[in-house]
């Protein structure tokens, strides 16, 4: 409504906005793509269109190479078979890695003091492409209370106030809240945004 009201003198003041959305989400398409159609036709609006796709093997070899701390030209084989895997989705290749430890197919040696891999094990790992089943199966590890509290969290949508789930923590049925989520934190589910904010880490 505030595109479409725009008179030319407000039109020529200077307002750049950003949306963002996932092309491969189905909740509303219709309403989305109307939304979008209607902006495009708005005379004083310009509107560019950017797509972003996954990561080159290039830069899934240099996040590998930093995460590891490693030189390229040792984790490239190994690089080379996650970025066919994630299909170079940054954050697939950020939960893959962790599965990969957690499941000791990548360990650290302190007699190397160096990560290490049997990289034909990597190869023969049967993996879902989609993000969401991974993510799932990552929760379903998760201790109960953990999980209880990430579903308490997710009833808020993508984020909410520390002083909301702190009321909610007040009470016998949600005592462990807080710790609740500072495990999750550090599993990388969720993160602290600032001091008052939690945030789903996916939706960043």
């Amino acid at each position: 409504d505030h595109f479409n009201n725009a008179d030319e003198e407000e039109a020529r003041q200077c307002l750049f906005v950003v949306g963002s959305y996932r092309s491969n989400e189905e909740d509303y398409p219709e309403i989305l793509n109307q939304f979008i159609s209607e902006i495009d036709s708005v005379p004083s609006v310009r509107v560019t269109n950017i797509s972003l796709g996954g990561i080159a093997k290039s830069g899934t070899n240099s996040m590998i190479s930093d995460a590891l701390r490693l030189p390229i030209r040792l984790i490239r084989n190994f690089s080379d078979v996650v970025h066919k895997k994630s299909a170079g989705n940054p954050l697939f290749v950020k939960i893959f890695m962790t599965s990969l430890v957690e499941d000791h197919y990548l360990t650290y040696s302190l007699e190397e003091q160096r990560w290490k891999w049997d990289i034909d094990n990597v190869r023969d790992i049967s993996i879902n492409e989609n993000v969401a089943a991974i993510l799932r199966n990552k929760l379903l590890r998760l201790p109960i209370k953990v999980f209880e509290a990430l579903q308490v969290m997710s009833c808020f949508g993508v984020k909410v106030d520390q002083d909301v789930l702190s009321i909610l923590s007040g009470s016998d049925q949600f005592d462990e809240l807080i710790s609740s989520l500072g495990y999750a934190i550090q599993e990388g589910m969720i993160e602290k945004r600032n001091e008052t904010t939690y945030g789903f880490a996916h939706d960043t």
